[in-house]
């Protein structure tokens, strides 16, 4: 790991921040992602995935000024890094054929906040806070829950156990059990 890398990371009072993971065109719902951190002034963004357009960034200024920081895309154990630090995961999209970054956050001690469509119900289970409704000021609501200690280190509890119901060998185990029947 480039630790000038992980130095700057760690300059950026990177607890305060609120991960965006991967891509951000439409129904990934960046959009959100931007006006609930916009209502959340002691947080920030922290982006990671394909390195950001000129119209992102102006977007980004216009919207959170220095609220903001982008990481590119980054390997395995920086993300891991990023998980374990970070106050959130934030993951408004639309749909997913499955949500794997919330099981990332989870297994890093990182809370999330996601939409309540799609997979993510059934994959975050109880370990997640879901927005009712796909507009920022729900996802900041749920964010701001997150500084109710409690709350959160609970969630950062469940979320390791809801992690471990999808290792590998509980995914092996659960198909060759519906396939015997």
């Amino acid at each position: 790991v480039d630790k000038n890398l992980i130095n700057s990371y760690q300059n950026n009072n990177i607890i305060n921040t609120v991960l965006f993971v991967g891509q951000r065109n439409g129904y990934k719902r960046f959009d959100l992602a931007i006006s609930a951190i916009k209502k959340c002034p002691d947080l920030i963004l922290g982006i990671v995935g394909p390195k950001l357009t000129n119209l992102e960034k102006e977007n980004l200024c216009n919207n959170l000024g220095t609220r903001w920081q982008e990481y590119g895309p980054v390997e395995n154990e920086i993300l891991r890094y990023l998980y374990t630090l970070s106050f959130a995961l934030i993951f408004p999209s639309d749909y997913e054929g499955f949500g794997l970054p919330i099981l990332e956050a989870m297994a890093c001690g990182c809370p999330v906040v996601a939409a309540q469509k799609s997979s993510f119900p059934e994959v975050g289970g109880d370990a997640a806070l879901y927005a009712d409704y796909q507009d920022g000021e729900n996802y900041s609501e749920k964010l701001m829950q997150l500084y109710i200690s409690d709350k959160r280190n609970l969630l950062i509890k469940l979320g390791f156990e809801q992690y471990k119901l999808y290792t590998w060998e509980n995914t092996i185990q659960m198909t060759m059990q519906h396939y015997k029947l």
